[in-house]
């Protein structure tokens, strides 16, 4: 009986000797103990090299290694869309009643009220003095439908018309606004525009 005892111990990964106290009872090698364990346990990458052991080896908390899975898959983000207003210049004085406004855009298709079919598509609302120069009831002046170039780098031109405003403008200076408006007539979140000083 007595020979089966260091046997068992061994097997539990304790060094036993018959008549030594519990307290003495030490470690066997190789066994694991406290925090011992789990610095040892298996948690890398297989490195089997025919040279013995389990292959494996533990891996390294700063390591550069990257998991691909469905969550590291990110939506394309659209180029955002702007708009710039080339002519007339800011400050710039007016003297008729009635003249060209030239602006750049980018990244947004324009089309004429009710044609679009892709987005993001619109038009260009051209303001001048706020609401006080808007044709009728319209919520412009004048609407840029249509532009030259492509859907990166186009460029529109409209003539806006002092006629309609109900207060004169004469010897002031007034805001020339323009704003990239949807099919809807609502404009972009956030809004796109641009906007510069006139004087009449």
């Amino acid at each position: 009986m007595h020979r089966l005892v260091p046997a068992i111990a061994m097997a539990f990964g304790v060094v036993t000797c018959l008549g030594c106290r519990s307290s003495e009872r030490t470690p066997a090698i190789g066994s694991w103990t406290g925090q011992d364990a789990d610095s040892q346990l298996d948690t890398g990458v297989d490195t089997t090299d025919g040279s013995g052991g389990d292959g494996m080896a533990p891996l390294d908390a700063g390591s550069d290694v990257e998991f691909d899975g469905p969550g590291d898959a990110s939506p394309d983000v659209p180029p955002p869309a702007s708009v710039e207003i080339l002519a007339p210049s800011e400050g710039s004085s007016i003297g008729a009643v009635s003249f060209t406004i030239e602006v750049a855009l980018k990244n947004f298709h324009v089309a004429a009220f009710g044609q679009c079919d892709i987005d993001p598509c619109g038009h260009v609302r051209v303001k001048l003095d706020g609401d006080n120069c808007s044709a009728g009831s319209a919520p412009h002046n004048v609407a840029i439908t249509s532009v030259s170039g492509s859907f990166e780098d186009a460029v529109g031109t409209a003539t806006v018309d002092t006629t309609p405003c109900r207060t004169s403008i004469l010897g002031r200076e007034v805001s020339l606004r323009v704003e990239l408006v949807q099919d809807n007539f609502e404009g972009l979140t956030p809004a796109v525009t641009d906007e510069i000083q006139l004087q009449f």
